[in-house]
């Protein structure tokens, strides 16, 4: 028997996406599955939806809560899962067929499990000799007292899958008709129970991206942190946490949860925590997660939110936790940018006072993670010379004035 995945769906006022996201899940061929649709409170017809795909859907759940956020809403997913492996799905994003067996296959591929059905190239276990071969020509050391990865060590278990994904940009649209779907375009009607009944609101899904893993194969965390993260981070293949197998044995243990108190940069921090955790990563090809873009201006990205620059202050620490005594040149840019980028939008959005912005420059000059990045960053534009040369002086005032001149 293989074993059980619990795929976990956050839904918020998902009336028009959440049947397709669930039976997106319910038609993959991998047999061993509980769908987990978390209701988070929503005010639309949400519920009405879910109690109709339970009548469809044998391996739905449904869970019923008071509006917590998204990370109050996964949580209770992961706590009620009871499967070996977790993938936690957006309600208003959606999967390709033979996602979930591939992830698996591709995990099991170390784990002593024998795999099957591989569409993706990764080698089976019984080929693990040739996989460990291929890792070892990594030059290195053996694993350092503090707690170092080894180098060129091939991982004893994989303890994280990794698939690629596709942007797909969204736009709803009311009709009076169901619009084919024609070329890249897929259309998802969904009847409007306050319009008239020949109204529908017509989802328009229009592929903008495709994005995979540099390579496939098996690495130890060390290995996969030098040679693909940077990469990965870059296509969003990281900071995206549907496209991942988790192992739940992990996050139980390590008692890993999101953080229910980001609104923003939730996910970027409970992927860094959890592969804090691992000691290997598979990656495979194929864009099997289907990232659905909304409108302008629907995004919690899109605008600025009053708790975002302290938000990614605290991914700033989980990026240390993560790579240790080892960051590197290019990470630490991303991550320097990443910062600055929060701390830019305070200044395009007119509802947030100059003193709301002066304290949070104060905490974001204050915090020791983001200070050790100062020191470490080597930039690579005149933007961000400029702003390390400022930011090294410490003078909250003066960066503020800098990011006024920026930003007006």
């Amino acid at each position: 028997m293989r074993e059980k995945v619990s795929i976990v769906v956050p839904a918020y006022n998902a009336e028009n996406t959440i049947e397709k996201c669930v039976m997106s899940i319910a038609m993959q061929d991998y047999p061993e599955k509980e769908i987990i649709v978390v209701n988070d409170g929503s005010a639309d017809g949400t519920e009405k939806v879910l109690n109709e795909l339970r009548g469809r859907v044998n391996e739905l759940v449904v869970i019923s809560k008071r509006n917590g956020g998204v990370s109050s809403a996964r949580n209770a997913g992961i706590n009620a899962a009871t499967g070996r492996y977790l993938i936690t799905i957006d309600g208003d994003d959606y999967i390709d067929p033979g996602m979930i067996t591939a992830l698996v296959d591709a995990m099991n591929c170390r784990n002593g499990v024998t795999a099957t059905g591989y569409s993706s190239g990764i080698e089976k276990a019984e080929d693990t000799a040739t996989i460990e071969k291929e890792n070892n020509k990594i030059d290195g050391d053996s694993k350092s007292a503090d707690g170092g990865f080894n180098k060129g060590n091939v991982p004893e278990r994989i303890d994280v899958a990794m698939c690629g994904m596709k942007y797909v940009e969204s736009t709803d649209k009311e009709s009076f008709g169901h619009k084919e779907a024609g070329g890249n375009t897929e259309t998802n009607a969904a009847l409007n129970a306050d319009c008239d009944k020949t109204r529908v609101t017509v989802q328009e899904l229009k592929v903008t991206g495709k994005f995979n893993p540099p390579e496939e194969g098996v690495f130890s965390k060390r290995e996969f942190l030098k040679k693909h993260f940077p990469k990965m981070y870059d296509d969003h293949l990281i900071t995206t946490h549907s496209n991942k197998l988790y192992d739940l044995d992990i996050i139980r243990k390590q008692e890993l949860r999101y953080d229910e108190g980001m609104k923003i940069n939730e996910d970027i921090d409970f992927v860094f925590r959890y592969l804090e955790k691992c000691e290997g990563v598979v990656l495979i090809k194929g864009e099997y997660m289907n990232y659905v873009q909304h409108a302008a201006g629907e995004s919690l990205v899109s605008t600025y939110q009053s708790h975002g620059l302290s938000s990614a202050l605290t991914v700033i620490k989980d990026y240390y936790d993560l790579f240790g005594n080892e960051p590197t040149d290019e990470m630490n840019q991303r991550m320097f940018v990443h910062v600055l980028s929060f701390a830019g939008l305070m200044y395009k959005n007119p509802e947030i006072s100059n003193d709301e912005r002066k304290k949070a420059i104060e905490g974001m000059l204050s915090d020791d993670g983001f200070k050790r990045l100062v020191e470490m960053v080597k930039p690579y534009d005149l933007k961000t010379t400029a702003a390390k040369m400022v930011l090294r002086t410490g003078n909250s005032k003066l960066y503020h004035l800098m990011c006024k001149c920026i930003y007006r």
